[in-house]
């Protein structure tokens, strides 16, 4: 199990509309200011960004095997970096991330 996790104070959430690449790197920043200026295990982190997604989003994530195979993993504190990573790019990908 990871050490300790702090969640920051308030937790924006997404509903599957708005700016996804600056909602993860403000969701990013808020965990890591939280808990020390250290990065949450990938398993807290892919925990954290699940429990903020919302509406649309969350029927997203829900009905993606792949995507709710890994927030299993993250429950069972067994994701890796990689999945975390996977899991970000496949919401950017799905979203679409705006420059």
């Amino acid at each position: 199990m990871p050490a300790p996790f702090t969640h920051p104070q308030s937790v924006p959430s997404f509903n599957g509309t708005g700016d996804i690449g600056g909602w993860l790197k403000r969701l990013t920043r808020d965990y890591r200011r939280s808990n020390g200026n250290k990065d949450p295990s990938p398993s807290s982190m892919i925990q954290a960004l699940d429990n903020a997604i919302v509406g649309d989003a969350a029927t997203f994530v829900g009905s993606n095997p792949l995507l709710s195979q890994i927030v299993e993993q993250a429950d069972a504190f067994t994701a890796t970096a990689e999945d975390l990573a996977l899991f970000r790019c496949t919401l950017q990908d799905h979203y679409g991330v705006k420059s």
